[in-house]
């Protein structure tokens, strides 16, 4: 019975080993991917023509980069979330157990998951009942959960850590800040809403026309839904690699998707480009960028975090080459706007400018690394 409320429950774009992987979770088994499997989802990423055409070499490092992601996920025990979660699993809500989470974490408003032997253990001194796998299945296909869910991991010596049990991030549109940075998409409702705007007003829409956006690298689709929620004449799809099995149901739907690669009929199809936080991890970021000019319909407008500093060039000691590749891009964006195919636009985050003129900035905070640039402009016309 489990198993078909898997097959109808967990998101629709999800593959049939991902279904596999996730459904034996719930039921309390790990059943790690085979190289088969892996390979066979690898390949669904590459089974549609490009927007821009990539050379065989770029390819097979996107694939590379895929399969040894995927491998760490799904046929490792190295990335401990979802192999303990298969195990004995305790679920403490927010605030409701507030005298346990204080002896590990200082936000007792927030839910916490702790797994293993420590499960059974913390369970029967405060008689608690570990979870079924039908609890495991309807608390971790609800979305909300991913948002503020702390995992704590005990270690052999006594000692432990908490984190996010979702490690690949998902966020609110707008608003939430962190350090003076935006742990949101830096919108508020009102800067928002004034781009859609904006957008209707260079396209001659009306108000009540509807708009289509992409969100590159939207995990689990808080972003996306917050967006279609300001607008209801708004669609937005969320791409990702990763496989998020509670996600925001989303009027433009979810896929998987890279940056570098998308498919060929996204071509000026979306009014809006939204991405936070996922360029930093492109292998080809400057690609993506391409891509997402080209995937932009005139008068539409991209709104993009932009850095490169978790790049795989980046982590490979070969940043100068991708420096480059991304200077000739930036190149590319101001030579289109001398002659009138878009417009660029300035953006500050806590008094500081983060795009200058069509150029990442460098934060002196981060050692040299590239900090969080905005690449933020509209398309005017084809080209």
């Amino acid at each position: 019975m489990l198993k078909e409320a898997c097959a109808e429950k967990l998101p629709k774009h999800f593959f049939p080993e991902f279904r596999e992987f996730y459904g034996n979770i719930f039921n309390g088994e790990l059943v790690f991917l085979n190289n088969t499997q892996l390979k066979n989802i690898v390949s669904n990423f590459f089974n549609t023509h490009p927007l821009i055409a990539l050379t065989k070499n770029q390819e097979a490092l996107l694939k590379t980069d895929l399969f040894q992601k995927f491998s760490l996920y799904y046929s490792t025990d190295y990335y401990g979330t979802w192999p303990t979660f298969a195990g004995d699993c305790l679920y403490l809500p927010p605030g409701e157990y507030a005298e346990i989470v204080r002896s590990y974490h200082s936000f007792a408003d927030q839910p916490f998951m702790i797994t293993g032997d420590k499960a059974w253990e913390i369970g029967s001194a405060h008689g608690l009942e570990l979870m079924t796998p039908s609890d495991k299945f309807n608390l971790f296909t609800d979305p909300k959960i991913w948002t503020e869910m702390q995992y704590i991991e005990f270690s052999g010596n006594g000692g432990y850590t908490t984190d996010h049990a979702l490690g690949n991030g998902t966020r609110n549109l707008c608003d939430k800040s962190y350090e003076g940075y935006p742990d949101s998409y830096g919108f508020t409702k009102t800067s928002f809403l004034e781009i859609l705007k904006r957008i209707r007003k260079s396209q001659k829409k009306e108000a009540t026309d509807n708009l289509k956006g992409l969100d590159i690298g939207g995990s689990n689709g808080l972003g996306a839904y917050d967006a279609e929620q300001l607008d209801p004449n708004l669609d937005v799809t969320n791409i990702t690699i990763h496989p998020e099995p509670g996600v925001w149901p989303l009027r433009g739907g979810h896929m998987f998707c890279l940056g570098e690669r998308l498919p060929k009929d996204f071509s000026e199809k979306f009014d809006l480009i939204l991405s936070n936080m996922a360029f930093r991890y492109f292998r080809y970021p400057h690609i993506g960028l391409k891509n997402a000019l080209y995937a932009l319909a005139p008068g539409g407008v991209i709104h993009i975090s932009f850095a490169f500093n978790q790049s795989p060039f980046y982590n490979e000691q070969d940043w100068p080459v991708l420096e480059k590749y991304i200077l000739d891009t930036f190149e590319w964006f101001n030579d289109l706007e001398t002659k009138g195919f878009l417009k660029l636009f300035t953006r500050k985050y806590a008094g500081k400018e983060l795009i200058y003129r069509g150029k990442y900035v460098l934060d002196s905070e981060l050692k040299g690394k590239t900090g969080p640039g905005l690449v933020y402009l509209q398309k005017l016309h084809s080209f």
